[in-house]
């Protein structure tokens, strides 16, 4: 009686689609991969973050010959991306808007991930495996509402990821390698240099890369890098840091940007912050955060997948106690995870293809209607907390930089000859679309304010702690927009300029309806006496801008036919101001422009005050451009 050879369990007899059948297979996945990101962070259009904005304003006065700024005066390094605003810019050259420019690079750099993912599994795997593994993690990858939301927020996060999943591999092929190619060395060198060049925290990486080469290759018993070899692999980001931080020091004159001084400030407050952001943001990645986190443990105790494991572990081991630090983040889903994200995404790759491994067995495949029901809900599950998640969710409703255009956009065409300068807390939107000078009240892009900031710097809201009020109102600017145009100010430099008598003297608010590209309503303090947009005192006559007579409340500030800021007075809407005297005995009140003679006005002393009240019999709206106070 013959013997029965043990049945071997191949996975040719599984389903189609747990079967890796031809290599096109996996470019087809690309292709899909990039098509899920794009609906997906289609879902979040038009989200677009404020300091991508500051970004794009300095990248847009490079262009315009005015050099790294983000205003006129002393420069400053408000900006925590450098490579990513050089790109911009090179891409503005060519004429493509800046705002697509930055939007094209996210979703290329967030498909380079997925490319990467596919290229590395490509190389390792033979041509009968099956490609689940791979498929599902990048499906986790492309759904992560992180990875949608900062594909089109316009921030450097889609770089990062892509440089960091290029470099994984590399590193992995680095540890492998009994003598490691010199070619692959220089690759990955330039690699971990540009993470340097993306953000001041890159060298992180750098660091992370040298603890999996090092603890890597001692543990699989290879011989330790040549010093011939190490100063190859640490070439090009000491050379990039070192430039950058000379170019730092001869542009700025400083070691330390800016970024630093407002956002760093190491504290308990801080810390606990960072802490729940941390904690929150692996939560909000449920399923996948926790099964990439098993997985990693797993390949870190497979002395075959070890090399892998230790890459993705130190990515883990600096960049998290890293953010926990410094505080977390203030923006939109947890855009501080997307390095995460990518390392969870090879972990869960190889999680994924052990797990299939050790439970492929005939008898599973009986129980297809189960194992298609946990597939399900693990799948659903991920799915209902992205869309669901309030962190995540905050993308969808953020949409007050558009408002911020509206009010940019009308300062630009009222105002673009006189060039006020304009204090502002949106530092990002208001100044890019009003490409007016512009003082910033929370000190990303001052000079004084990071160098001088108050007793309580560490217990507030991270990157919006500095303000001084009374340093404000010294440099007297011409406007002052409180977000992007309410009434009474949240943040500490405006809430103590409202707290003191000077304010009130020099600044009143005004109602400015914009029109472009939608109706919005803000509220703009304008300074009445700026020699450039205020009340003027001449010899002979006082000129008023129409836009000033805010005595009645339901007055409304808008752009006429010609560019003007103007109001308009009817039968039931009339309109006042009160200005301190101009010292004429006796004056007349001349109005622009020519329906003058439509409008009925009463000039009223009271001391060293002048009350001039305008009003018309019409029905219709007349228009105002500006009142002439002349001495008879």
């Amino acid at each position: 009686m013959s013997k029965r050879k043990p049945m071997v369990y191949q996975h040719k007899d599984s389903p189609a689609i747990f079967k890796y059948k031809k290599s096109y297979l996996l470019l087809c996945a690309l292709f899909a991969g990039a098509a899920f990101l794009f609906l997906h962070a289609a879902y979040y259009y038009p989200f677009l973050s404020d300091d991508a904005l500051i970004s794009l304003r300095y990248a847009e006065r490079l262009l315009e010959g005015n050099g790294l700024t983000w205003t006129d005066g002393k420069p400053v390094e408000g900006y925590s991306n450098l490579l990513w605003i050089l790109l911009i810019s090179a891409m503005g050259l060519l004429g493509i808007d800046l705002i697509d420019a930055s939007r094209l690079l996210g979703f290329l750099g967030m498909s380079t991930v997925v490319y990467s993912m596919l290229r590395y599994y490509i190389g390792k795997q033979e041509e009968n495996t099956s490609c689940f593994p791979v498929f599902t993690s990048l499906f986790f990858f492309c759904m992560a509402a992180p990875v949608a939301v900062w594909t089109i927020g316009g921030l450097e996060q889609p770089l990062y990821a892509a440089l960091i999943a290029l470099s994984i591999p590399l590193i992995v092929q680095m540890i492998e390698s009994d003598k490691p190619e010199k070619q692959t060395l220089l690759f990955l060198s330039f690699i971990l240099g540009l993470l340097c060049l993306t953000r001041p925290d890159g060298p992180l990486f750098s660091v992370a890369a040298c603890f999996s080469l090092y603890i890597g290759r001692y543990a699989a018993g290879k011989e330790k890098l040549s010093f011939a070899n190490l100063f190859t692999f640490v070439s090009m980001p000491l050379f990039l840091c070192i430039s950058q931080l000379g170019f730092r020091f001869y542009y700025y004159g400083e070691f330390v940007p800016n970024t630093a001084l407002v956002k760093i400030a190491p504290s308990m407050h801080h810390i606990s912050n960072g802490a729940k952001y941390m904690a929150t943001g692996i939560l909000a990645l449920f399923p996948f955060s926790f099964l990439a986190i098993i997985s990693m443990v797993i390949i870190v105790f497979k002395p075959a997948r070890r090399s892998l494991g230790l890459s993705l572990l130190m990515i883990c081991v600096f960049w998290v106690p890293y953010i926990i630090f410094v505080g977390g983040d203030i923006f939109p889903a947890f855009r501080h995870l997307i390095p995460l994200t990518v390392v969870f995404a090879f972990a869960l790759a190889e999680g994924t293809e052990i797990a299939l491994k050790k439970i492929a067995h005939p008898m599973l495949f009986k129980h297809k209607i189960l194992l298609l029901f946990t597939l399900v809900t693990v799948f659903s599950s991920y799915l209902f907390i992205q869309f669901s998640n309030p962190e995540n969710k905050r993308a969808l409703d953020e949409r007050w930089e558009w408002d911020g255009k509206v009010t940019g956009l009308l300062l630009r065409q009222a105002f673009a000859q006189q060039k006020p300068l304009v204090a502002v807390t949106a530092a990002g939107c208001l100044p890019y679309w009003s490409q007016l000078p512009a003082l910033d009240m929370l000190g990303l892009n001052d000079y004084y304010l990071p160098r001088n900031p108050p007793a309580d710097f560490g217990k507030g809201v991270i990157g919006h702690e500095l303000g001084d009020g009374k340093y404000i109102l010294q440099n007297k600017p011409d406007i002052v927009v409180f977000h992007t145009g309410i009434l009474h100010a949240i943040f500490r430099s405006g809430v103590e300029m409202q707290q003191t008598k000077e304010f009130y003297e020099l600044y009143t608010p005004v109602k400015v309806l914009g029109k472009t590209p939608h109706e919005y309503l803000a509220t703009i303090w304008f300074n009445k006496y700026s020699p450039k947009i205020g009340i003027r005192n001449f010899s002979t006559s006082t000129l008023i801008p129409a836009y000033l007579l805010n005595g009645n409340p339901e007055t409304v500030a808008y752009l006429n036919n010609a560019g003007r800021l103007v109001i308009s007075v009817n039968a039931s809407q009339p309109a006042s101001i009160s200005i301190v005297s101009p010292g004429y005995d006796n004056s007349k009140v001349l109005i622009k422009p020519s329906k003058s003679q439509e409008i009925e006005h009463v000039v009223e002393t009271a001391g060293s005050l002048i009350l001039i009240r305008l009003s018309s019999q019409s029905i219709e709206p007349v228009e105002i451009e500006e009142v002439i106070l002349e001495k008879s």
